[in-house]
């Protein structure tokens, strides 16, 4: 399984390319990133301040496939001029100086001459928290998936589907019923017939989930709209777990309060 990371620029758009690809929900894989602030599509003309642009250019895509920078583990460094890579020391050590990823240097023309480094970087997602984990601990990776109990177990499936664009899955011996997503899926009950073991008090419309998507808030509004699914709140700013989110909130059949959000 792929998933497309967007920061934004004319240039993906243009030319045909991802500023990142996660794969697996695991490995991610950043192009070769430049200074531009993609706001407003400026470059600064010190290789300085180009290299602290890159950098938090790369942050936020990180950000967007739930890394940090220090999951990086790799790093190429492309800085067309000799003489400009020991001043951006300083800066690369500000940023690695904690994952001290591996590290290539060449020396080659980029794109225009106003760019005066470019940087691509591999990450492998959480392996952070699992070096900041204790010796004698656990490091808990991610969430596999969850269990809704449902009043209808099929109406359900048909809203998760639909709305948003998850896969049914019939398993195991008994014939039970999950949702697909991303490397994660939703497991579903229905109610007076749950499966075994379960959670103490399980009940329709009890859940309160964030979905993350690349869709941009007011793509998210027009597909509910198109479907005539009611939007509860948003587009709204919250805090996800990587940082800055936009939230639109719905309602599933059951009740339960359902968030769909982007990175910022």
């Amino acid at each position: 399984m792929r998933r497309l990371i967007s920061s934004g620029s004319k240039f993906e758009e243009q030319i045909g390319y991802s500023r990142g690809v996660v794969v697996d929900d695991n490995w991610v894989f950043l192009s070769g990133t430049t200074g531009y602030d993609y706001a407003s599509m400026t470059i600064k003309p010190g290789v300085v301040d180009q290299a602290e642009q890159t950098f938090r250019n790369i942050e936020a895509a990180l950000a967007k496939a739930g890394c940090t920078m220090d999951d990086v583990v790799e790093a190429w460094f492309i800085v067309p001029d000799p003489a400009d890579w020991e001043p951006c020391w300083p800066v690369i050590h500000k940023w690695f100086g904690k994952a001290k990823p591996t590290s290539t240097l060449f020396h080659a023309r980029l794109q225009t001459e106003a760019m005066k480094i470019e940087i691509k970087v591999t990450a492998k997602k959480g392996i952070s928290a699992a070096a900041a984990a204790p010796a004698s601990g656990i490091t808990i990776d991610r969430l596999d998936h969850l269990v809704l109990t449902c009043a209808d177990l099929d109406a359900t499936a048909n809203w998760y589907e639909r709305t948003l664009g998850m896969t049914r899955e019939v398993f195991g011996a008994e014939r039970r019923v999950a949702l697909k997503y991303g490397a994660q899926k939703i497991n579903l009950h229905q109610a007076g017939r749950e499966f075994s073991p379960r959670a103490r008090i399980a009940l329709p419309g009890s859940a309160d989930l964030c979905f993350i998507t690349t869709a941009r808030p007011e793509a998210v509004l027009a597909h509910l709209a198109a479907l005539g699914v009611k939007v509860e709140e948003g587009p709204v700013a919250k805090t996800g777990a990587m940082g800055p989110i936009t939230s639109v909130y719905m309602r599933d059949p059951d009740g339960n309060l359902i968030e769909v959000s982007s990175y910022d």
